[in-house]
Formats: C-alpha cells, structure tokens, sequence
C-alpha cells in the first residue's frame, strides 16, 4: 500500500496496487471509537471553510485545535493577514499551552524578524524562562527570519542545559553569525567532546556556513593541531562540507577514526586533488580486524579503491602489493586483485561505494608491467590460482613452462592455482614439453575441476584428442559440472562432430530423456552453434511467460539441478530481491514471506514452481486477502483462520484483526504476495536460486 494519509473525516486512505495486472483499490481504515470523537465533526467543517474568510479571533482559537494540519493553515493565514500584534500576544501568555504559542512563533517568523523584535522587545532573553520547545524553535525563527539583535543570546544558548536549544542556537548562528562566531562554536564542540551527533552536525554546518559566506576556511584549516578530538574532527567535517582538499592533512591524525572520516570525504565525494594523497596510505596500513567493518575495513577499501581512481602504474603497483600481502584480510586481498585485473578497463560501478561512477579506460601496458615485476609474489601467494588467471588473460605470466607443470602437479597447491597452471599451459606453444602427456595425467587426477583443465590442455595439444575427450566427457563425465564445462567446450570447438553431438541430445533432452543437470549448457551450446538446433534451444530457453504451473515447470526442466548454490545465494540476495521478504540469518526466513527452512524436503520441483508461480500452493498464514466490510471500509492482511462466525487477518505488527462474517459485503481470493520472479530471472540465476533453497538445512 501507498500514499497512506488520514481524510478529514479521521479514516486512513491507502492505494493498494496490482504490481502486475496494473489496476489499483483504494483502502480506507477506521477505528469505531475514534469515529465517535465529536472533535471529528468540528475538523470536517473547520476543513470545508476559507481560512482567510474567519476573523482574527477565530484564526488564534484554531491554532489550539488537535489536528496539526488545521492548525498550520490557521498560522499562514494569520501570517499572510500581518496579525503580529494577535501572534505576539500569544506567544508572551505564559499561561497558554506550548503548542499555541509555537504556532504564534512560527507565524510571526514569518512574518519576519520585525514581527520578531516587537514581539520580544528584550530580544530572545524574554523567552528564557520558557519551556525548553519554546526557546529552541524562537532560536531557529530568529535564524530564518535574519533577526541578527539575538546573536548574542544565540552564544549565550551555546551553553544552555537543554541540547535541543544548543542545536538550534548553533544552527541559527550559521545564518547570522560572523567569522568571530567560528571559535565559541568549536568551544561548543569541545564541550560536546562527540556526545550528541545531532549538536555537532548542527556546530560543524554553522562553521561551514560561516567560514564560506566570510572567507574563513583558513581559520577552519587552523584547528587540524587541535588538543581536543573533538574539534579536529569539527573541522575536518566541516572541510569536507566545503570540499577542501587540504583535509588529507587529517590521514596522518593519531585517532584511527578521523583518519577513516578524512578518506570517506576524500573518496565518497570524491576531492581528487586529494586522492594520491589517499593511495598512498596503502603500504603502511596494519590488517583491519574482519569484525571492524567502520573503521579499518572501511578505510582499507578506500586506499584501494583511491588506486583504481589513479589510472597509473603507480595505483596498479600498490594493488598488486596489497593482494600479495599475506597480513591482510583475505577478502580484501581478493578485491585488490580483482581490481587489478579490471585496472585497463574498470567496472561502472565503484568498489568501495557501489554507485554508477565509471573511470576512463587506462593502458593495458599498466596491467602488464605490473605482473612483469609483481607476478612472482602474486602467483607464489594464497591467491595465486586466481593470479594465474588474470596474467594469463593479461599476457605476462611470470613463470617458466616448467614451473608452470611444476605446479600443475604439486598437490599441495589449491585447486585454483593447479587449474590455472594448466590453463596457462594451454595457451603457451612449449616445444620442449609433451603437453598431451600432461594433459592426459590431469584428466585421471580425483579432483574434477583439473580433469576439465586437462581437457582443456588436451584440445590445445592435440585437437582431434581433445575433441574426442570433451565428447566423452559431455556424454558420461561422472560430476555436473563436468558436463556442464564439456557443452560449453563444445560451443567453443567448431566441429561437424560436436555440432552432431549437440543435436543428438538436444533430441534426447525434448523427448524426455535427456541430463537435467547439464541441460543449461547443452541449450546455449546448440544457441552458441546456431542452426536449426540453435532456433529450437532458443525457444527452449525463452519459454511464454504465461500459463499454468505444470507447463511452466515443463517449460524449465533445465531449472531443475545442476545450479551452483554459492552463486544463488548471491542471487538471493541481490537481484532476485528474495531477502526482502524471505529475510533473516541464512535466508531462512524473515517474516513477510514464509521460512525457508526445511522447504527441500518437498523437492526441487516444488521450489521451482513456487518461483514461477508463487499462486499456486501459498504457504498456510500467507495468504493475503482484502475484506470489504457493509459499511464501505476495508481491511487487508493475511488470512489467520475462519470460525466461528469471523474471519480473522493478521494486519501487520502482531495485530489480529476479528471481523464478524456478517459485516463482510465482499472478500478477495487468497494471494500470495511473492511476484514471479522466476519468469523474469536469467536461466542460469534462476537455476542457482534453486540450488540455494535446497541447501537450505
């Protein structure tokens, strides 16, 4: 539901929209015993009047009325009338309750600062023995209105008891104040010493308000050597309000967090004549704690990220230093190398921020060179597998053949790092190795994901033996995701015998009798080869996105194994949008939509038609209906039971709501809330998203 908002006549009106079917309902909500308030007559008829028709006398007595909104329209209409004299009358009856007397505040605020100063002829001290609302709203009118004469009581107030009335002093100080004003705002700070957020942001916008309209940033600046944390940091937020980037000076201050808070202005917003600044933080950073997400993670990200920003052999260097750098987070070293490898050619969207802030493109040279004199160190490291990888793509492999079939062969060395030796071997000539041979080793080795690498090799070495291996494979490999490498091999080996082989068992896979956990490769094989059996996986592939579950599921067999769970959760969690309902530890459940916990027990097929047709067995208490009661109101929620004679909805935030079935004019058929979000997920994310919930324990 939308633009939920209360009626004058005191219902709740809500626009309930068919995300899918595009027609919308509009809902309205009443509490009966409200209803029966006589004050909701007099709100109808005050509403249905012109303000500006009523006498003066009128327009004061409504600024006492209960509702906030007939209130403000009497406040403009006294203030658009220049009633000061009716305002300012109220505001000094001390007698009066506080929220009358705001309203007169704010009107004579508007009204402007001489409204003000006849008002309150003493200034703002004749407020001082006001409720503490009273004198923090006339602190702010007197800043909006530009009444300068209570400057002084304003730094007086930046020592008042009340923290509402500090925050609103030094907010009005920024409007009216003078370059004088910055040091009793930075003697605030220091007092706060970081103890209430909302003063010191109100303290650091006045400073930056005051040193921009005055030219007095330098007096800003002057602060950095500051005894007191406080005020440095004072000054270092208000520098980044000003985008000054002499706040790098702040990445050398003892405390870790105004450290942090400097590489956040410098790399958020960005100030890039600070960013070198920034990146060469990265050889003296200690290991961030993996629990410190604000602090040293937070930093760390922003050094490396400030040396993808470099677009330099320099930034490159600094990142393939860190990846290699075994004190590190493991996590981070792979987003250093990671961004290494993207350095030519970076993603639009920042590592660190996530937001659409695309670079330009930098020399492929840069990359190289930097494994030409990095590489070692990279490869010989815990990530060398995927460092293999990237210098491979790159060019600059800084190992001998030999070393190369070295580490193919050390079983100590992770699976990556063997895999991408072998990878590297493919695509190298060396004459004086039998690659065949070491290819044909890899193959009979236990682990799958080299024997897919020797194959690899093979088809390198020797093209038709290769291409006799990957059929095998394809046909009887005994892992998944063996077949599932063996058709995208295919695709890749233009061959009259592998298009045969593509043919052969997308026939078999439309029969019904085909691999269900290589089905997937074997479609955008046959896509990839084109043809008459590209045409027919395409059709497979794109299925209508209408039509009743069993032809659905029919439809997306492919669906149905050979998903990587790793790879859904990630979609669960991202663009499959399932932890907004399906929420909570583990994705098991997080209360909009039903636990997940447990749900494999039912089958893949069963999660599978619950993706691409969420109506089709709702979950018990999740099914969401709407009643229409005689009267016209209605009520939405999730069905909690039907007895004795009422009709029971769960209306959010542990709410029953019990409605007698003789009240009941219409009901809508039970829903589900879940869209189908299998009908527009990409096969191979919706494939993963079913691997994922059937690991779920």
């Amino acid at each position: 539901a939308t633009d939920v908002d209360f009626g004058w006549d005191g219902r709740i009106y809500a626009t309930l929209f068919d995300q899918f079917g595009g027609g919308q309902t509009i809902l309205r909500w009443q509490h009966a015993p409200s209803q029966e308030d006589p004050r909701l007559a007099d709100l109808a008829r005050h509403a249905a009047g012109r303000m500006h028709e009523r006498s003066t006398e009128e327009l004061v007595a409504l600024l006492s009325f209960p509702d906030q909104r007939l209130r403000t329209r009497a406040q403009y209409a006294l203030a658009e009338r220049g009633a000061a004299a009716s305002l300012a009358r109220l505001l000094r009856e001390e007698a009066a309750a506080v929220v009358p007397r705001l309203h007169a505040l704010w009107g004579l605020g508007q009204i402007g600062a001489q409204a003000l100063a006849g008002a309150l002829p003493g200034g703002l001290d004749d407020l001082s023995g006001a409720p503490v609302e009273l004198r923090a709203k006339a602190a702010k009118a007197a800043g909006d209105a530009g009444w300068t004469v209570a400057r002084g009581t304003l730094l007086r107030w930046l020592a008042d008891p009340s923290l509402r009335v500090r925050f609103f002093a030094a907010e009005a100080l920024g409007k009216l104040g003078a370059a004088r004003d910055i040091e009793p705002l930075f003697a605030a700070l220091e007092e706060n010493a970081d103890a209430d957020v909302f003063l010191r942001h109100a303290a650091v916008w006045a400073i930056h308000r005051i040193a921009a309209r005055d030219g007095a940033i330098d007096r800003v600046l002057a602060r950095r050597d500051d005894p007191s944390r406080a005020v440095r940091m004072g000054a270092l937020l208000a520098l980044r309000h000003a985008e000054d980037p002499r706040l790098e000076t702040f990445l050398h201050d003892e405390d870790p967090l105004l450290v942090v808070e400097a590489a956040r202005a410098i790399y958020d917003l960005p100030l890039d004549d600070a960013m070198p600044a920034l990146a060469g933080l990265a050889p003296s950073l200690e290991p961030a704690d993996a629990a410190d997400t604000q602090v040293g993670r937070a930093l760390h990200r922003r050094v490396l990220g400030a040396n993808v920003r470099l677009r330099s052999g320099a930034g490159a260097a600094s990142l393939a230093r860190y990846a290699a750098d075994e004190r590190q987070l493991a996590s981070l070293r792979s987003l250093a190398l990671e961004a290494l490898g993207s350095y030519a050619e970076p993603p639009p969207r920042d590592l660190t921020m996530g937001f659409y802030r695309p670079l330009p493109a930098a020399d492929p040279a840069l990359v190289a060179r930097t494994f030409r004199l990095e590489g070692r160190a990279l490869v010989d490291s815990s990530l060398g597998g995927r460092a293999l990888e990237i210098a491979n793509r790159v060019g600059e492999l800084p190992l001998e053949d030999e070393e190369l079939v070295e580490l193919a062969r050390d079983a100590g060395r992770s699976l990556s790092a063997r895999g991408s030796a072998l990878a590297a071997l493919a695509y190298r000539e060396a004459p004086g190795l039998d690659r065949a041979a070491i290819a044909r080793e890899a193959i009979r080795d236990d682990a799958p994901s080299l024997r897919s690498a020797g194959r690899a090799l093979l088809r390198a070495a020797d093209r038709e033996a290769g291409l006799e291996e990957i059929l095998r494979a394809a046909r009887s490999a005994p892992t998944a995701g063996e077949r599932q490498w063996a058709w995208t091999a295919l695709a890749d080996t233009p061959s009259e015998r592998g298009d045969r082989a593509i043919g052969e068992a997308l026939e078999r896979w439309a029969e019904g009798d085909g691999d269900a956990a290589s089905a997937l490769e074997l479609l955008e094989a046959a896509v990839a080869r084109g043809g008459a059996a590209g045409e027919r996986a395409e059709a497979l592939l794109a299925p209508a996105a209408t039509g009743d579950s069993a032809s659905l599921l029919a439809a997306r067999g492919w669906a149905l194994e050979g998903g990587d769970p790793a790879k859904g959760e990630a979609v669960f969690q991202t663009s499959g949008d399932c932890m907004r309902c399906h929420g909570g530890v583990g994705g098991h459940g997080g209360g909009v939509g039903p636990p997940l916990a447990g749900v494999s027990r039912r089958g893949a097929v069963h999660v599978l038609e619950s993706i691409l047709d969420p109506q089709a067995e709702i979950a018990a208490g999740f099914e969401s209906i709407v009643v229409t009661r005689r009267d016209g109101s209605t009520v939405s929620g999730l069905l909690v039971d039907e007895r004795d004679g009422a009709i029971r909805l769960d209306v959010g935030e542990g709410v029953v709501e019990s409605i007698d079935l003789r009240d009941v004019a219409s009901r809508t058929t039970p829903s589900s809330g879940m869209p189908p979000m299998g009908l527009v997920l990409p096969p191979r994310d919706l494939r993963d998203v079913v691997a994922y919930v059937m690991s779920l324990e």
